[in-house]
């Protein structure tokens, strides 16, 4: 009789213990592949993007010099800008960023252009004798910023304008209109290598006349010639939200189109 209790116990223990090793082994098994993949695509695309991510300008130029009148001019390079919103200037008596304080009122505006652009500010609030650092405050249309720099500079009567400032070859080129889209007008800026006699004008998608905005005015060359169009027709009408044109012809041959966009 003990044997028989015996024999029954042993095979209860092997019974549900291979019950209960068959359930972990179960839950242990049974996840859902799926999620696991989903999970280390999601893991695997963000890292991606990370490394996809580029800065919105390529910088060439970020630089100051000491005006005859004991300011700070800053001047700046941009080779290309995508999805840019514009620039900040920021200044410091020392290195430390967090000490820093923005120095303009406004938003200084990209034009998200290929193609070099100049940029400058005057920074009238300084004092002679001192030392400055100053840091480019980048901003996109995400609302990311970035900070490049610092420079720094000693305000001297000594030290002017007699610093050589590197040169950035002249060439024709409709870079582009800020701000766009429209809101409510914008300006249309160009750029030339040579003086030239400049017409700008203004279609909506159709094809259909708006606006001249210059009819062979001629130009000095420069880096930066701006136009303003007030988001009227020739007759002086609003025109309606929309995508529109704009070509910029030179009595040199130089014919470029580019395209504007109103929302009201």
């Amino acid at each position: 009789m003990k044997r028989d209790y015996l024999w029954i116990s042993i095979f209860m223990i092997l019974f549900f213990g291979f019950w209960i090793l068959v359930g972990t082994l179960t839950a242990v098994v049974d996840v859902d592949p799926d999620d696991s993949n989903d999970l280390y695509l999601k893991l695997f695309n963000q890292v991606e993007r990370e490394e996809e991510r580029v800065l919105p300008v390529d910088l060439s130029i970020f630089t100051s010099t000491v005006t005859t009148d004991d300011c700070v001019q800053l001047i700046w390079a941009a080779e290309s800008e995508r999805n840019m919103y514009g620039y900040n200037i920021y200044r410091s008596m020392d290195e430390r960023i967090d000490n820093a304080v923005k120095v303009n009122r406004y938003l200084i505006g990209s034009y998200n252009s290929s193609v070099t652009i100049n940029y400058s500010y005057l920074d009238r609030s300084v004092n002679t004798d001192k030392q400055y650092f100053y840091w480019l405050q980048i901003n996109d249309l995400d609302m990311n910023s970035r900070f490049y720099g610092p420079i720094s500079i000693h305000v001297s009567e000594e030290f002017c304008t007699d610093y050589d400032l590197p040169q950035i070859p002249l060439q024709t080129k409709l870079i582009g209109a800020y701000p766009d889209p429209i809101k409510p007008g914008t300006q249309v800026v160009f750029s030339l290598d040579k003086p030239a006699k400049v017409t700008v004008t203004v279609y909506n998608s159709t094809g259909g006349y708006v606006s001249t905005l210059s009819d062979g005015q001629e130009f000095p060359e420069g880096q930066k010639h701006t136009l303003y169009f007030d988001s009227k027709d020739s007759a002086g009408n609003d025109i309606t939200s929309g995508v529109y044109l704009y070509i910029m012809q030179t009595d040199s041959n130089y014919c470029e189109t580019n395209k504007l966009v109103l929302l009201k």
